[in-house]
């Protein structure tokens, strides 16, 4: 449970049970019972209540930085997936550019008019963007995974290429980026906070 800040501390009862009985000037007493409550001074009780506040508020401060870095790091793994289906896109393209180009090289070495060396460049070219194309995939899967765990979702839940990225930027000065990271930055509010 938790105590209002500025709630007096719960009182406290206790008892005493004396197995011989314990002579006292009243007479034998075989039991002491004693309620005791607490009361601190109205300033003490009002600065614990301003420091709890205060740890709440920095909570919260931390709560939307954390916010605010999820939300970055869900916006990076998202581009990050469209760069590289660009690039599995790109990939894909340039080894059919090469596919042809040695189709052609081998059609004219049998006539006569190219040499080896031209296939075996291209096959080499193929070869070369077969392992980019892997080792582009890996990071598909990878990027994928993360995002998906960004998103609390399991790691292999399918997740489309994005075909598009809509990015709006609109011109800032450095005074109004400084005055906007000053306003919406949570660490900075959880250190004002935290100086108090």
């Amino acid at each position: 449970k938790v105590r209002y800040a500025d709630a007096l501390p719960d009182p406290q009862v206790g008892t005493n049970i004396f197995s011989h009985p314990i002579e006292t000037a009243a007479g034998a007493q075989r039991a002491n019972l004693t309620v005791s409550q607490m009361i601190p001074w109205l300033h003490r009780l009002e600065a614990q209540a301003q420091q709890a506040a205060c740890e709440a508020m920095s909570l919260e401060q931390i709560w939307r930085a954390e916010r605010l870095k999820t939300i970055a790091e869900v916006k990076a793994a998202y581009d990050r997936l469209y760069v590289i289906g660009q690039e599995l896109a790109a990939n894909e393209a340039n080894a059919e550019l090469v596919k042809r180009l040695t189709n052609t090289a081998t059609a004219q070495i049998q006539t006569g008019v190219a040499q080896q060396g031209d296939v075996l460049l291209g096959t080499l070219e193929l070869s070369r963007l077969e392992e980019s194309r892997v080792m582009l995939e890996q990071r598909l899967t990878a990027t994928r995974a993360r995002l998906n765990q960004l998103l609390d979702r399991p790691a292999d839940s399918p997740l489309q290429v994005p075909q598009s990225r809509s990015v709006g930027y609109e011109p800032l000065d450095y005074d109004m980026l400084r005055q906007l990271a000053l306003e919406r930055q949570p660490e900075i509010a959880w250190a004002q906070v935290r100086e108090r």
